[in-house]
């Protein structure tokens, strides 16, 4: 399987609409978001101490940007986008033939929750 820029881009924009940016990559199976613009209201000041809040208060799981090389004292980490297909062979197989992937229930209510995550941090 390989992840076009047409099926990582509906992932990235929730991103990028509460005020984060993203680094200019290949298309992969992972989102590179960076908080730096919300460093003043994380409350946090490396990328495994933001990655520990996203799963602590809102139940989001990512990889540190530190765990992959980058500056442990940017607020970027990884988020795998393949986790949004679904929970089966069934849904991920519907998902990546759909026309429209973020319209099916169970993607666009994972794409709710990050969405609802990030709005609340960058309040």
């Amino acid at each position: 399987m390989r992840c076009t820029r047409r099926r990582a881009a509906p992932h990235s924009s929730s991103w990028w609409a509460q005020g984060s940016t993203a680094a200019r990559r290949a298309p992969a199976f992972y989102l590179y978001p960076d908080l730096e613009r919300l460093r003043s209201r994380l409350g946090v000041d490396t990328a495994d101490a933001l990655a520990e809040l996203l799963l602590d208060r809102f139940d989001v799981a990512v990889l540190s940007g530190a765990a992959f090389g980058d500056d442990p004292g940017a607020l970027r980490f990884r988020i795998a986008t393949s986790l949004l297909y679904g929970r089966n062979d069934a849904e991920r197989r519907q998902a990546l033939e759909a026309d429209d992937p973020v319209r099916l229930p169970w993607i666009a209510e994972a794409l709710d929750r990050l969405g609802s995550a990030l709005a609340s941090i960058s309040v």
